[in-house]
């Protein structure tokens, strides 16, 4: 736009000014209302057993439901007792061993994993 095609001051559009009594933060949240955050808590520790968990998919917080893997712990047994002449079938033993395996938690409204316990990672603590 050049100098001559620029609006008069007194044609511009007037400013919207509202005043406003005390200070405001963005972040208030008035004291009588029931605020609940959807967000989950920052991080949540799985366990052996079923924990209190939320779900990101179908946002219901509620006690998770186990499913057993086959983790490295499983792995590396079964490695060793190769590894130690346990050919003969005796090396599939750790595959039915629950208390090896790991646990993948599912919500029991939806199905969808929310997290893993990690059998290897809590027996060297790493």
């Amino acid at each position: 736009m050049s100098r001559e095609q620029q609006i008069p001051l007194s044609e511009a559009p007037p400013l919207y000014v509202e005043k406003i009594d005390g200070p405001v933060s963005a972040l208030e949240v008035p004291q009588n209302s029931s605020f609940q955050s959807p967000l989950p808590p920052p991080s949540q520790k799985f366990r052996d057993i079923p924990v209190q968990a939320y779900c990101p998919s179908c946002g219901q917080t509620g006690l998770t439901q186990l499913d057993y893997v086959n983790g490295l712990l499983v792995w590396s047994a079964v490695l060793l007792l190769i590894l130690f002449g346990f050919i003969f079938g005796c090396c599939l033993i750790p595959f039915c061993v629950k208390p090896m395996k790991d646990r993948k938690h599912l919500c029991k409204n939806c199905g969808t994993t929310i997290g893993y316990y990690r059998k290897l990672e809590s027996v060297f603590g790493y």
